[in-house]
């Protein structure tokens, strides 16, 4: 396999993404705190609490993540240090917010940023002696059990945090444009019988199977086909990939549609003589399968017509 044949990214590093990234979340992570302190505080349901704080955390990453891309940074790992200094600020200021809510000292917010050391000692008080409980008990939850409670709670924001904020390795960025590329759906479905071929071209990243390019229907509820995406950069017209998925589409126990993804091959550079023979030949395999579902609609509705008169005719009712 030349791996030189599929994209990836540069790995450039860009601390002013980063630091972009950090700003946004922070913006946003200020007043989205105190929407969170006040929901967990005075909302007695504690499933409807967790799903507001792990909101919270997920709004600040996916601005974390805008900010980032804003400013260019394409590596990784500094993505994987950036969400994680995000993540734990994030967190910081919920607690902040959290305490000056609880204590109906709103005031304090600022000055428990300001000194890590008050609000760690805050925090230590908050486990010791607790203020909620859980369902109909009258305890309150403190101590080593609300101890561990927030310690796995944390571990969810950090892997909240990642998952969304952190840069994709399948993102696309076109280094001679200085943007970010979004891929886009080509029409049609392709016939499955190509699977096996497409499968060689993530090995082998060539695309012998173009050729013999043949187009399903994809409406019926238990069907799997093909699906290619397409990425390129309209400005400098250099920067041309294809991604094959395989879909698989059944019924569920309620009777409702599901739809099962698998990659096939991702981002397979090809150029621009290619990317117009692909869609040339996607036109051509479309109207091929028009005139094949026209001439199965015409066979059925002949065979439909021939049975219909060969059905003897029941005898008039005499009056």
């Amino acid at each position: 396999m030349d791996e030189f044949k599929f994209y990836r990214l540069s790995g450039k590093a860009s601390f002013v993404g980063v630091l972009m990234g950090l700003l946004f979340s922070t913006l946003v992570a200020i007043p989205c705190s105190f929407v969170y302190a006040y929901a967990v505080r005075y909302i007695p349901i504690i499933y409807v609490n967790f799903l507001i704080s792990f909101g919270y955390v997920f709004v600040a990453a996916l601005i974390y993540k805008i900010g980032e891309k804003m400013g260019h940074n394409r590596n990784r790992m500094i993505s994987f240090v950036g969400t994680v200094v995000a993540c734990t600020f994030c967190l910081y200021l919920a607690w902040a917010a959290f305490v000056a809510v609880l204590s109906k000292e709103l005031n304090i917010f600022w000055v428990l940023i300001q000194n890590p050391q008050v609000l760690w000692e805050c925090i230590h008080r908050l486990v010791q002696s607790g203020w909620f409980s859980i369902g109909s008990s009258k305890e309150t939850v403190s101590g080593i059990f609300y101890a561990v409670l927030l310690v796995i709670e944390a571990l969810c924001y950090f892997w909240i945090f990642i998952a969304i904020g952190m840069l994709e390795a399948e993102a696309i960025y076109c280094e001679r444009c200085s943007k970010w590329l979004d891929s886009k759906l080509l029409p049609g479905s392709i016939d499955i019988a190509l699977e096996n071929d497409m499968l060689r071209t993530r090995d082998m990243a060539t695309m012998d199977w173009l050729p013999r390019l043949t187009l399903v229907d994809p409406f019926p509820d238990n069907a799997t086909y093909i699906q290619l995406h397409s990425t390129a950069c309209d400005n400098c017209n250099d920067l041309y990939m294809l991604t094959a998925k395989k879909l698989q589409v059944s019924k569920n126990k309620e009777g409702n549609l599901e739809t099962k993804e698998s990659m096939l091959f991702q981002n397979l550079l090809i150029n621009k003589k290619d990317t117009e023979e692909l869609l040339r030949r996607l036109a051509e395999a479309e109207v091929n399968r028009q005139k094949a579902a026209e001439q199965k609609l015409a066979a059925e509705q002949k065979l439909a017509a021939e049975a219909a008169a060969k059905t003897p005719t029941p005898p008039a009712d005499k009056a």
